[in-house]
Formats: structure tokens, sequence, C-alpha cells
């Protein structure tokens, strides 16, 4: 039964709309001449539109005056949702005066496809005139658009039977075969973002979204459209706006979006109110990272960072959530730990945050170890995500690291020696930096970041060619400054020389020093860039002469790696050598020091 109880009328209204479902008689045509009358009667005395829901016996099903109320459409047992394999066998009917009869807003749009229903009619009962719209199939299902016919009369419609358009489309869905979703095609992502008043230190919305975009292909995804929404600040519970949020709701349906991705970190509120209303899966910025990074890691301790950091971001969004997540389905949002572990109750998820907190301090200390043993200074690659720190660490060293252009292709930390001539160093390529990363994120790979605290010298590779360039520059300098860094000696290379003017690189050369401004790609500027990571290392570095026993002849191995040897002699008293070396390795050798050269 149609629930009338819940609609919001007066008393009298409300018994006519009564008087309306109990009417009897059945006919073929969209409405008989005497529903018409009496139709045309309520409109014009109570001044507003009302909504028909017949069967296709003509028989008045459910009443609607003035707006159609989606909710107790889902509430209303006889309307089932559209499999786009059958129609409902209902059709919807309005009646108004003044009305835009030759289009659907959004909202029609939605509804109608929504729930499958044979046909719409939009009636203007002062112009006397009125249009149909049916279901449009495509490849043997119903598609999520329509077609229209009239304009009609309204003395047609008393005469109109559309049962054989009916047929024809139902024929239409009987020669087509099922609609099943192929596996291994791309999720249809649209993005979404607020358009908020920005100072000159904020991304423009424009290459915020951009970025999102990379973001969102780099994930998998397909990005079919963008809505942008301009605010004063966020909804605090939808963060758009809720009208904005219905429209996406419609929207998404009519376009089969498979997720929704925003510009920004959503609130566990916001990100369940907006599943509740959209029934699409919501991912933020945040989560479409953390996507990325589990696509990424390949080490044992990059995946478990990655399981740690979605842990903590799922513990506050649980309430609710978990049931949605299986509905929704798999794809982006839903890699790495998996269904079952963001489904468990939040004592279990605490304790597996804690054991993942042990096992990554444990790995990071075996790390400091080996570290510790070493004898060649760090070189560390650090920069906005993309900017070519992967494909400069292969030029160098013909590392064979995985250089893509896509955003966070490198997670794990990657070290490689690269040999100067008169010296050597490790490089060290980490994960890339980008705009809008929370804290929370930069803590949860604080270990893989401990390579740019333990680094000597860092290289600040910066895409010279990138328009929101400064911007990007001063992401990275933040970052370096949470993780204590800027005291260190930066190099700043400006990459992708090949993509910019000869003035515009003579220009960045001179604005900071030391800089270097290179093409990681084609090798221009590489041995000017050798020659600053040369001074650097060596400036503390001294001139020594030492001469071991023959049975430190390990000593002798050692140097040949590790140091620049100058001249090396086999004397009656032991093996001389003459070399240039670090402060640290300098002091480790001073037992065997014969004199001592500070240059």
């Amino acid at each position: 039964m149609f629930p009338l109880d819940k609609l919001k009328v007066s008393r009298k209204i409300y018994e006519k709309l009564e008087e309306m479902i109990q009417w009897s008689d059945i006919h073929t045509e969209l409405i008989s001449s005497k529903k018409l009358e009496k139709v045309k009667d309520f409109v014009f005395k109570n001044d507003i539109n009302l909504h028909l829901i017949t069967n296709r016996r003509g028989q008045i099903l459910g009443v609607f005056p003035g707006e159609m109320d989606e909710t107790i459409l889902r509430e209303w047992e006889e309307i089932t949702f559209n499999n786009a394999q059958s129609l409902s066998g209902l059709r919807w009917l309005i009646f108004g005066v003044d009305l835009e009869i030759y289009n659907l807003t959004l909202k029609e749009k939605y509804i109608f496809v929504r729930y499958g229903f044979d046909l719409y009619l939009k009636a203007d009962l002062r112009t006397n005139e009125a249009m149909i719209f049916y279901p449009e199939v495509c490849e043997g299902f119903l598609s999520r658009s329509f077609v229209s016919e009239g304009s009609y009369s309204l003395c047609d419609l008393t005469h109109l039977d559309p049962e054989y358009r009916i047929e024809e489309i139902e024929a239409e869905l009987k020669e087509g075969s099922s609609h099943l979703i192929q596996e291994g095609l791309k999720e249809r992502a649209l993005l979404v973002g607020l358009d908020l008043p920005v100072n000159k230190d904020q991304y423009s919305l424009e290459e915020s979204l951009a970025e999102l975009k990379q973001l969102t292909l780099t994930a998998g995804a397909e990005v079919v459209g963008m809505i942008i929404q301009k605010r004063d600040a966020p909804h605090p519970a939808f963060y758009i706006g809720q009208g904005k949020a219905v429209e996406l709701k419609y929207r998404a349906y009519l376009e089969q979006i498979d997720l929704i991705i925003f510009d920004d970190e959503l609130t566990p509120a916001q990100q369940r109110n907006l599943e509740e209303l959209i029934e699409v899966k919501i991912v933020d910025r945040s989560r479409l990272i953390l996507d990325i990074f589990a696509q990424h890691a390949r080490t044992r301790e990059g995946k478990l960072q990655v399981e740690l950091a979605q842990l903590k971001y799922m513990l506050p969004r649980l309430t609710g959530l978990g049931s949605k997540l299986s509905r929704l389905g798999g794809g982006i949002g839903t890699r790495g730990p998996g269904e079952t572990k963001l489904e468990v109750d939040r004592r279990r998820i605490r304790k597996r945050i804690q054991d993942l907190e042990k096992e990554i301090k444990q790995l990071a200390g075996l790390r400091e170890l080996h570290q510790q043993n070493r004898n060649l200074p760090v070189v560390a690659l650090v920069g906005y995500t993309n900017a070519g720190k992967s494909t400069l660490l292969n030029k160098l060293t013909n590392a064979g690291v995985l250089s893509e252009d896509k955003l966070f292709a490198t997670l794990d930390p990657t070290m490689r020696k690269l040999d100067l001539g008169s010296s050597a160093v490790l490089l060290s390529d980490t994960v890339g930096f980008i705009q809008k990363l929370p804290h929370h994120l930069i803590a949860a790979f604080r270990a893989t970041l401990e390579e740019v605290q333990r680094a000597d010298i860092l290289l600040h590779i910066v895409d010279a060619s990138h328009s929101e360039r400064e911007l990007q520059m001063r992401t990275v300098w933040n970052v370096l400054g949470d993780l204590e860094v800027l005291e260190k000696p930066i190099i700043t290379v400006f990459n992708k020389a090949d993509l910019i003017s000869t003035n515009e690189a003579e220009y960045l050369r001179e604005r900071i020093r030391p800089s270097a401004v290179i093409s990681a790609l084609t090798g221009e500027g590489i041995e000017d860039l050798l020659d600053l990571i040369r001074k650097e290392v060596e400036r503390d570095f001294k001139e020594l002469e030492v001469i071991f026993p023959y049975n430190q002849g390990g000593w002798v191995e050692k140097l040949h790696k590790t140091a620049n040897v100058l001249k090396e002699e086999y004397r009656n008293e032991g093996i001389y050598m003459k070399v240039k070396v670090d402060p640290i390795l300098a002091g480790q050798l001073e037992e065997y020091v014969i004199r001592k050269m500070v240059k």
C-alpha cells in the first residue's frame, strides 16, 4: 500500500488524495477523461502540481502533491530499483501549471531511470500540452538515458495507449543478454573540489584538481568528470553543500559512477553522510594516496607502513562503514589490508596497530645497524612526486629503478653507489612529497623518511617545467622542516631542462645556490651536478699519509673502496698510502697516520 500517511499535507488535501487512490476504473489509455477532469480540478483549486503513479491498467497506486518525495518512493513496497533488464510496470504522470515539459531536471532523470518507470508524462494544464519520455535501450539493457515523444494535447492523452511502445522496449530487452560488469574494466571516477578563498601560498583549484586527476589515473581509475562548488568553507556534514550532494547523487547514478573522489581529507562524519546519501563509494585525497601506496609497496617494511597508515586512517571511520564497503565493492579505497581487517572491532585494530609499530621499529633498528657500518656518505634524493627522482637515479647509477610518469611510482627507498672519481657516495631515492599530505600520513612513513634524516646531503629535485614549481618547492621545504633536516647541505636540482628555455634555465641557476639545471632524460647538466656533489662531499675531506703493518692489509682493500687513494707503496715498515678521506674515516685511521696534512 502507498504510505499516504507520510505525506505532509493538510487534512483537506489528504482526503482528496485518499479518494484518488480509491478510483477503481480500469483502462489502457494513459488517463481516462473522468480522471483527467478530477486531476485538473484538484490542481487548479489547490494551486499545486500533482504526481500520479499508475500501473499498466490505469489504476492509481500512488500520489504526490507538489514535489516528488523520493524518500517515500524508497519505502513503498510496489517500487523496486531498476535492474537494467526490466521495466517496473509503473508509469509516472505529472500534471501542473506552467511546467517545463520539454526537458527533465537532474532529479527527474534520476527518479525516472532509478525506478525503471515504463514512461514519464509531463502535462501542462494551462497550455494544454504534454510530453512523454520513454527509457532508452542500449545493447539489450536499459541505459540511463531516455527518448521523448510529443507534444500531445490533453485530449490526446485520453486516447493514447502506450502499450505498443512498452512492448517494443521489452522486446529489445529480451534480445539482449544480461548486463554484466566485465572483470578488469576501470572504475569510473568523478572528482569533487571546493573553490575556497585562497592565499598566495596555496595551490590553485585548477592545479589541485589536475593533480588529483593524475593521482586517480595512477591508482588505475578513469576520470569521467569534475564537480566544483564555490563556498566560503566546507559544509560540516557533507563537505559540499547538501543540495550539491543530492545533485551529485543523481549524476553519479545517471553516469554510472563507481566512486567519487574529494580533493581534501573528509571527516569521518562527512564520509559517512555522503556514502549514506549517494550510495556510491566515497574516497578522499588521503585514501587515494594510501591506495597508490598499497599498489606500489614492494618491501616488507613498505607494506607494513601502508597497512599501518590505512588502519590509522580507518579507525575513526569504522562506524557503519564495514557493511558499506562490502556493498560498494572492491577497487580504489579498498586495497591493502582488505575488508576483513577493516571490519574487525576497534580493540583488535588497535592491537594490530601496536604490533605493526613494533615490527616497523625493529626493522628500522636493523637498518640503523647497517647504516652504522657504512663508510660512504649518503646523498638522499627528495622532491615533489613525479619530479624525476627515479629517472635521475637511473641516469647516475644505472639502478634500473621503476621510472614512470605517475605519482608515487617509487615508494620503497632504493640505495645505489655513485662513483665520483675522487670519492664515492650512496644515492638514496625516497618517496615523493605532495600537497595536502596529512601529518598522520607523514608520521606513518617516518621509517622510510628516516633515510632523509640520516643523509649527509640532500638533492632537492624540482620539476623546472611545472606551472606550480614554486608551490611544489615550498611543499617540500615544509616536509623537510617537519623532519628537521633543513640544516643539512641541500643542492637544488632543477630537472626537465629540456622543457624550459635557456633564459629560464639561467634564471634558475642564479636564483638558488648551490643548484644545477639538468635533464635526467637527456643527460644535460649532469656533469655540473656531479661536480657540485663532489665539492660538497669533499668539503671536509682530509688528505692523510698512513702506513699499515702487513698484517693489517684489510685496510688497503677498504680504502680502495671508500676513499680516494692518491699514492700507494710497499715499504719495509709496511704499506704506505696517501689518501683523501672523510672526517669519520680520518678518525678511524688516526693510529696509522705518519704525517697529517689538512687541505
